[in-house]
């Protein structure tokens, strides 16, 4: 497929499957002229869809009227602040009549998913410059920034993907548990298979209970993207799932014993990719056989004051990202950790990231993660106590804290070890740094820590 013939992808026969039955062109023709005809040229869009041929639509007809599309790691108030701040209309296009949005309701275009037929061909070739996507960082590191990613990038971002994992080789569909607004899911599983020829599921299962009836209507052997979060759901359940070619995981830190346990389950192989807002899609590997990553082959990677990204796709020459890393050379490293993921305490050095592994890797814990508290930070950067929430199952927190005992040094223990009921990851399995800086001043004030 040509650059030129890509965005016709999107309505072709047997792209767009729908609970056993294909969606036609001419019904998916009729979904994007029918949004393309309700936008304005001086709008921002800001996509939120359950269904994931609605969002398709809503993307081609972004295209088609050079409307940028806005991809938000959350639809807080200060979120919108800051995209108000620069853009003068915002519209929420949305099949979700239950949206909690900040927007007055002329600013929101609610659609549905149509049975009306459209024969008028779209022929639109985008220029190779032209502005598709706006993305927000999901602020896990701090402030979020935007980047803003153009239609030759794209495109050539889902092509070196594309050559690294073949994914078409083994199966023809692909199914997302991660919503398509965020890059990830936007690169893996809606660019990346229409470029290549694979074909995409309308449905965005996320309990297992849906992915297995998912699975199991699916046209053929199936590649689902998901997240560490939604695998240990996966693996804790009783539910089967059939004809899977693999898993693609990314989002957070997949730990190894999760892997094993995902490929010894379903009997498939799981791939982990790497990357990041700024740049898109890094790198990857096959966490059951390595812990070093391979770069996609049209990025090199360089390490000064972190990790730095090189590609011509790229709008920026050598950018920046906060990971630290062992390079091993300019295509291969382990991720050693986030400058900002790194603690020092009492001489003894540890990545928040890795304890957050090991809470959650003891028996009856759900979910956990090592903080360390922002207003202890006054003592010395990366140098205070420690502090950790914890989903957990039928344990008690002195059984946790013992279990932590045994497996980290007693210096990175976490004073106190918090119970909560879940923790406020986003859709993507994230945990914004606003929001779990918002739940430990929630809980400081009764376990009488001083803020």
């Amino acid at each position: 497929m040509t650059t030129d013939d890509f965005l016709c992808q999107f309505v072709k026969e047997r792209t767009l499957w729908r609970q056993g039955t294909w969606r036609s062109a001419s019904r998916c023709r009729a979904d994007v002229l029918s949004i393309a005809e309700k936008l304005s040229a001086n709008v921002a869009v800001i996509p939120a869809f359950r269904d994931n041929h609605l969002f398709l639509a809503c993307l081609a007809a972004c295209l088609l009227t050079r409307v940028p599309l806005l991809l938000l790691p959350d639809r807080l108030p200060t979120t919108l602040d800051r995209l108000r701040a620069r853009y003068d209309h915002l519209l929420l296009v949305t099949d979700d009549g239950d949206t909690n949005l900040a927007l007055c309701n002329d600013q929101i275009l609610r659609v549905v998913l149509g049975d009306n037929d459209n024969e008028t061909a779209i022929d639109y070739r985008p220029a190779a410059n032209q502005l598709v996507l706006e993305v927000q960082t999901s602020g896990s590191t701090g402030i979020p920034n935007a980047y803003y990613k153009n239609w030759s990038g794209l495109i050539a971002e889902a092509d070196t993907i594309g050559r690294a994992l073949q994914l078409n080789n083994t199966g023809r569909h692909v199914i997302s548990t991660v919503p398509l607004h965020h890059m990830y899911g936007c690169a893996y599983a809606l660019f990346g298979p229409l470029r290549w020829g694979m074909s995409i599921d309308a449905e965005r299962p996320v309990y297992p209970l849906d992915l297995s009836r998912v699975v199991a209507a699916a046209p053929g052997p199936a590649w689902v993207v998901t997240t560490p979060t939604h695998l240990r759901a996966y693996v804790a359940s009783t539910e089967q799932l059939p004809q899977l070619a693999g898993f693609i995981c990314s989002a957070a830190p997949l730990p190894v014993d999760l892997a094993k346990s995902v490929e010894e389950r379903f009997g498939c192989p799981i791939i982990e990719t790497y990357g990041s807002t700024e740049t898109g899609a890094i790198a990857w590997r096959y966490p059951t056989h390595t812990d070093v990553w391979t770069t996609y082959d049209a990025l090199t990677v360089s390490m000064d004051d972190g990790l730095r990204v090189h590609a011509a796709h790229l709008p920026t020459e050598g950018q920046l990202i906060d990971d630290c890393v062992e390079l091993l050379d300019e295509s291969r490293f382990r991720i050693v950790g986030r400058a900002t993921d790194l603690v020092k305490i009492a001489g003894k050095r540890a990545s928040l990231s890795e304890l957050s592994d090991k809470l959650r890797a003891i028996d009856g814990v759900e979910d956990g993660v090592f903080l360390q508290p922002p207003n202890r930070l006054g003592q010395t950067a990366g140098t205070g106590r420690l502090a950790a929430f914890v989903v957990i199952r039928n344990r008690e927190p002195d059984a946790i804290s013992a279990a932590l005992r045994e497996c980290i040094d007693s210096v990175f223990l976490p004073r106190p070890l918090i119970p909560v009921a879940q923790l406020p990851r986003n859709s993507n399995g994230k945990l914004p740094r606003e929001a779990l800086e918002g739940l430990w001043q929630a809980h400081a004030r009764r376990y009488e820590v001083n803020t």
